[in-house]
């Protein structure tokens, strides 16, 4: 009998198609969403068919809001998000750190700058890390929500995620440039969950010497039984909230 040197065909269920054609049809959109961030606060903007704009704190790289649009921003819009931003962190930036974009580099926004006491500060035209922070953020919100999830269509349902993406990096994401402190510890000043006491799994563990790591205190005796909880913000698998206890 020949041999048929052409691997089989694997037909997959018509469900199974459904659901490839749905990734596809996801993945598309997610190409039509583009990354529009205001800042230290800071901001800039790009063109695609969902805006979004996100502020950060310079010093604890707390998000302090997220908005999203349905058309190119203005300058008035720019600023009504960033007046919310106030409002809700009753807190007003000394500075305001972004790009020259058209909503930034205008009259418009420089006189509300000027009305809140804020000084606008502009980063380089087309020089990379002239906004390092900002940067910063929007690739770790690619990385870590927008390029790991079916993004929804609605901008509504986006939105939704942005949030929930927001409040897990602000209250549950150490930060190595914070000395593995989480932004919400170091926005409000509060001991981190990093130098709290901690559980040791290791008996012979040097306490005493100076070369030992992690230098935060143990709870109890060496050698003490562990276990890891692992759970998810509002379900979301890219967004982990990882404990260590001590088990029983």
């Amino acid at each position: 009998m020949p041999i048929n040197p052409q691997p089989p065909r694997i037909h997959l269920p018509k469900s199974w198609q459904d659901c490839v054609r749905s990734a596809v049809i996801h993945a598309i959109a997610l190409a039509h969403y583009a990354i529009v961030y205001a800042r230290a606060w800071a901001a800039d903007s790009i063109n695609a068919r969902v805006r979004l704009a996100a502020v950060i704190d310079h010093h604890s790289r707390r998000v302090m809001g997220i908005e999203t649009f349905r058309n190119n921003p203005t300058a008035v819009s720019v600023s009504r998000f960033l007046e919310c931003a106030i409002h809700t962190a009753s807190a007003t930036p000394k500075y305001i750190i972004c790009d020259k974009g058209q909503q930034f580099w205008c009259s418009v926004f420089k006189d509300w700058c000027d009305g809140q006491g804020i000084t606008p500060r502009f980063g380089a035209v087309g020089q990379h890390g002239s906004i390092a922070l900002i940067e910063r953020f929007i690739l770790s919100l690619k990385n870590e929500c927008t390029w790991i999830i079916l993004v929804p269509l609605r901008r509504e349902a986006f939105h939704r995620e942005l949030r929930f993406f927001e409040v897990w990096f602000n209250q549950h994401r150490p930060h190595s440039a914070l000395d593995g402190k989480t932004p919400y510890e170091m926005y409000h000043e509060i001991s981190p969950a990093c130098e709290r006491p901690r559980y040791e799994p290791r008996a012979r563990w040097p306490r005493s010497a100076p070369c030992a790591s992690p230098h935060a205190p143990v709870a109890s005796h060496c050698g003490a039984p562990i276990r890891l909880d692992v759970r998810y913000h509002w379900d979301r698998k890219h967004l982990p909230i990882v404990e260590l206890r001590h088990a029983a």
